[in-house]
């Protein structure tokens, strides 16, 4: 899914530099244009990066209870 138009950046690029430690907006917007034209992908770009925050903090409570 494409979050920004004018940059033609997508949600996979986005979680592909989240991977890669990016961790907030100014990350992703410096690395790829994100939000940087008209603005309207602020707001999803940032729902992304929340909820991929989200799911790692799940994962690792999940890892250190089978500990």
């Amino acid at each position: 899914m494409f979050v920004c138009v004018c940059s033609a950046v997508t949600e996979s690029q986005i979680i592909k530099e989240l991977d890669n430690n990016a961790s907030n907006l100014r990350d992703i917007a410096n690395r790829l244009d994100v939000g940087r034209n008209c603005g309207q992908c602020c707001k999803t770009a940032k729902q992304i990066i929340q909820q991929y925050h989200e799911d790692n903090r799940a994962i690792n409570s999940l890892c250190y209870a089978a500990i």
